[in-house]
């Protein structure tokens, strides 16, 4: 059954990075309401039925059926109802909310808007962050992966990482850093907890790697000029070259 028409709703229009998209004021409470399915579809740009929270009661008492007139409609009668949810319920959902599997582009794009929409609402996820769109403090990290990471010209500021469901390490999304599964998948494992090592993308790095050069790597990476020499004629003696 739909809300009570004697209720007053104004339709606004807001955005959430280049979607713009609408909610209703309901002018007696000042509370905003959020259009469940259309939210999904254009925002997290993802299907739902607003059934599969409506049958949660944490959800339930959040939602309503609105029927309202929406001028933006290309309907002829521009009259509509459907369900919405209110701000205190898209938070709670948005704090849980995962990504499903997609293609490393397609989960990047998505992440940037969830990311954008759980901002928008002043959300922290409970769930662990799986992916990141920013680079993390490498510092912990082993000396041939910190390497590779820093010597990628492919690494940008919008680069999506993903978290290592092995090490749990943070890498950029992509299969330099993760094997592919079939044409469009990657793994949930770095690449090197499956066995299989980065590439350095500088040529010099990765042929003393490949020649059993990783002390001197772990020199160079220390910057002791002294003992990266001792380490170097120590690799250049062993047949390195």
């Amino acid at each position: 059954m739909g809300d009570d028409m004697t209720k007053k709703y104004e339709l606004e229009t807001y955005n959430i990075l280049s979607v713009t998209t609408y909610r209703l004021l309901e002018k007696d409470t000042g509370e905003y309401w959020y259009p469940l399915s259309s939210f999904f579809s254009k925002v997290l740009f993802r299907r739902t039925t607003p059934g599969f929270y409506r049958d949660k009661e944490e959800f339930r008492v959040h939602m309503r059926v609105i029927e309202y007139t929406n001028p933006n409609s290309s309907a002829k009668d521009k009259t509509t109802k459907t369900w919405f949810m209110n701000t205190e319920g898209m938070c709670l959902i948005l704090k849980n909310l995962t990504l499903a599997k997609d293609t490393p582009k397609k989960m990047m794009m998505k992440q940037k808007y969830l990311a954008a929409a759980q901002n928008y609402f002043g959300v922290t996820s409970n769930n662990s962050q799986e992916f990141i769109g920013y680079q993390p403090d490498l510092s912990n990290y082993d000396v041939w992966s910190i390497m590779c990471l820093t010597r990628d010209y492919e690494i940008r500021k919008d680069t999506l990482w993903k978290r290592c469901n092995t090490c749990g390490f943070y890498y950029p999304y992509n299969k330099d850093y993760f094997n592919m599964v079939g044409k469009n998948y990657l793994a949930n494992s770095c690449r090197q907890c499956t066995g299989r090592d980065f590439v350095c993308k500088n040529k010099n790095l990765q042929y003393i790697y490949t020649h059993n050069g990783l002390d001197l790597i772990y020199q160079y990476y220390l910057g002791d000029k002294n003992k990266i020499l001792e380490e170097f004629n120590k690799w250049l003696s062993g047949g390195g070259i």
